[in-house]
């Protein structure tokens, strides 16, 4: 998700609490993370781990397609650092030209071609507070550990008049959690 999608989202968020006319609060979770040798070690295509992780769309586009299209030893998967945008991308290449039938249409994809398929943005702090301001929201509370890597933000709606109703989002989270977890008689609802 891009940092303008973000906003767009966090905005359509915002005008419908406002059209409920209620307070609305989100806490917010990103990853910081700037140091470029540690993001591609975590997400290295050799290391197994990873590996299971960053093979995991071509195995599920062939659940999907019911058939095996797509064989995870004709593919690479390939990392790309993009410092101006904080942004990991990946794509696989396939190894040599292949030919992929797919729903009775034949599909060429060329030796090395990329297919991309998965990004992870890492915003800062900075970042994250405008991807709250274009959404009309401010940052109130900030969480992060000791290197400020990774953050929990939490984003405060400003609104310009009394709401009728106004209930936290935690005290729902938190009645659902005992509802679902603990049996009635033990609640004290």
């Amino acid at each position: 998700m891009t940092r303008d999608n973000a906003s767009a989202l966090m905005g359509q968020l915002q005008a419908a609490c406002a059209k409920m006319s209620v307070d609305c609060n989100f806490l917010i979770s990103a990853d910081g993370c700037q140091a470029e040798d540690r993001i591609l070690k975590a997400y290295d295509p050799v290391s197994e781990l990873s590996r299971v992780f960053l093979f995991h769309g071509l195995h599920h586009a062939n659940r999907l397609l019911g058939q095996l299209a797509f064989k995870e030893a004709e593919w690479d998967a390939i990392p790309e650092w993009d410092k101006e945008e904080n942004e990991l991308r990946y794509y696989y290449t396939p190894k040599r030209d292949i030919q992929l039938d797919i729903g009775g249409l034949r599909i060429g994809v060329e030796k090395e071609e990329p297919v991309y398929y998965f990004m992870s943005e890492k915003w800062s702090e900075t970042q994250i507070a405008s991807i709250a301001s274009k959404a009309g929201l401010s940052l109130g509370k900030i969480w992060k550990d000791a290197h400020y890597e990774y953050g929990e933000y939490f984003e405060i709606i400003t609104l310009h008049f009394v709401p009728y109703i106004k209930i936290p989002v935690y005290a729902i989270t938190f009645y659902r959690a005992r509802r679902r977890f603990l049996p009635l008689s033990d609640t004290g609802y």
